[in-house]
């Protein structure tokens, strides 16, 4: 994985391998980053979501959302996790 400067990551967030993550992005508490998904520049993904295998080109994340394809879509919105 590849995590950008001034990146934040909130707490317990579970980030698989070979992602790539832009710098200045803002990770939200309890978000699920799966494998091979690449997180551009300057976006913030809020809480409780999950980015599926794969996901790339997504703007800003919404909490409670489930982010799948290539370009990135919200297939849907408060989406509970845990």
């Amino acid at each position: 994985s590849s995590i950008g400067q001034n990146t934040i990551i909130e707490d317990y967030c579970s980030i698989l391998s070979n992602e790539l993550i832009g710098g200045n992005c803002k990770i939200g508490e309890k978000v699920q980053i799966n494998a091979g998904a690449n997180i551009y520049q300057g976006v913030s993904i809020g809480k409780i979501s999950i980015i599926c295998m794969g996901a790339c080109g997504f703007k800003n994340v919404p909490e409670n959302s489930l982010v799948i394809g290539n370009p990135g879509k919200i297939l849907k919105n408060d989406y509970k996790t845990r």
